[in-house]
């Protein structure tokens, strides 16, 4: 494996302030309010008309609604979103390709305003495709709230609430595709009794344009069922879908299909698989990746339209963190998807007793091109980025880190890729020029209020 050198191609200061918000987020109003101006300003108004003239044509309701604006409207170039938090209150920052800061703070966990309805929490990621001009963020586990901006105006198309109540369905991502939308559900309602659209364990659908429930739902629980377990007791195997990435006609969800009591006595885990569901009237098959398990990150590759990247995480019958158990069962597959919804599977990586574990965090980077992050042990090793051929099974080793678990989901923009990096002490965002001769360049920041978590391409 090649370590690249660390070669600094631009000379920038960066901030130290290594400031926190506290648990509870009292300074979040006053941060937000610092962060933004008393006014528009005439850049402001004019991206905010801009905006307005070019939705205008999109018939009612409006893409962008004119009188939803929430946030300070964005007059400079958006390329990137970062995702900063410290698990408990949550920043999102806009960056240009260049990695200058075009909004350190556009919104954070004590944001207020009218129209919404929930702030932002403190597991929160990025939807993994949106459309051109807007924000999907998932706010997990507890929170169960989707939300959509337009970014250039500020307004916000809306939110919607995944659970119900009594229920956490833990949203895992969402998708939009024209005026519909798709939202991952991971956890399933222990009511047995609840009606299909509070079942959870699905995918629910949603008017995009109006951020309200439609009656389109994908009944996953056919790729669930039952396995043999450690103890030798069957195990309830739920779905658990995760990541959603739409493959010309249809989508492709990424499954996880883990017990249904995560923390029981009894392990055992599904082979596997992929999700391929018909845009066209919502069918379901399931494509196996055989001798793996935990498939729930899926992710575009740039230039193909009817490709996917799969990463399989592995799991143990073990024990948790059996990392033995969990590199026998992981790897990379480059997946095409056929007008009749076929599967192809391109290339298929796996992790050897040599190669590094990069199948956390995942990039496509076009072609058969991925870079991964190989997660450390909590002190003994640091985090590892990884550029993986999946063709050849060539590693680069590109990145790497004092500390286990701070190396987090990375974006391409153009050909740097970005990757938060939430070291103690750090809190930057690491970039690497890609190209025959990968070059790391000098880091930059997203934010100094909390280190950078995830990142996601706009």
């Amino acid at each position: 494996m090649k370590r690249l050198a660390l070669l600094f191609m631009t000379l920038a200061a960066c901030g130290d302030d290594d400031g926190t918000f506290d648990a509870g987020f009292d300074a979040g109003a006053d941060a937000q309010s610092d962060a933004m101006p008393d006014t528009m300003g005439d850049g402001g108004m004019d991206a905010l008309d801009a905006a307005v003239e070019d939705s205008g044509d999109a018939g009612p309701p409006p893409i962008c609604p004119t009188g939803s604006v929430v946030l300070d409207p964005v007059a400079g170039a958006v390329d990137l979103a970062v995702v900063s938090g410290d698990f408990t209150s949550t920043v999102i920052s806009l960056l240009a390709a260049d990695g200058s800061v075009t909004a350190a703070n556009w919104i954070n966990s004590g944001t207020t305003a009218p129209g919404l309805t929930a702030t932002l929490g403190g597991d929160v990621v990025l939807a993994t495709q949106s459309p051109a001009g807007t924000l999907g963020i998932v706010d997990r586990f507890g929170a169960d709230v989707v939300t959509r901006f337009c970014v250039a105006s500020g307004s916000l198309i809306g939110q919607l609430r995944a659970g119900a109540d009594g229920f956490s369905a833990n949203p895992q991502d969402m998708v939009v595709i024209g005026e519909r939308g798709f939202i991952s559900r991971y956890e399933q309602n222990a009511d047995t009794s609840a009606a299909p659209a509070d079942r959870g364990s699905d995918l629910i659908g949603f008017d995009a344009r109006t951020m309200t429930r439609n009656d389109e739902r994908v009944d996953l629980s056919e790729v669930g069922g039952s396995v043999v377990g450690s103890e030798g007791a069957m195990v309830d195997i739920l779905p658990r879908p995760a990541r959603i990435t739409q493959a010309g006609a249809y989508l492709v969800v990424g499954l996880e299909r883990l017990p249904a009591d995560l923390f029981g006595s009894g392990r055992g885990f599904g082979e596997g698989t992929v999700a391929i569901v018909s845009l066209a009237d919502l069918s379901v098959t399931g494509h196996v990746l055989t001798g793996t398990a935990n498939c729930g990150q899926v992710v575009p590759v740039p230039g193909a339209d009817d490709e996917v990247v799969v990463a399989c995480k592995g799991y143990s019958n073990v024990a948790f963190g059996d990392v033995a158990g969990e590199r026998a069962t992981s790897g990379l597959f480059r997946l095409r998807v056929g007008t009749d919804g076929s599967v192809t599977e391109l290339d298929a990586w796996r992790v050897s007793d040599e190669s590094a574990a990069a199948v956390n965090s995942v990039v496509a980077l076009g072609g058969d091109l991925v870079a991964g992050v190989a997660t450390g042990t909590f002190g003994e090793t640091g985090d590892v980025l990884s550029l993986t051929a999946l063709g050849s099974g060539e590693q680069d080793d590109v990145l790497d880190s004092e500390e286990a678990f701070v190396l987090g989901q990375g974006a391409l923009v153009g050909d740097v890729l970005f990757v938060p990096d939430a070291t103690t002490g750090v809190a930057m965002l690491q970039r690497v020029q890609l190209g025959d001769d990968p070059v790391v360049l000098m880091p930059v920041e997203a934010t100094d209020a909390l280190p950078p978590r995830s990142a996601g391409a706009l």
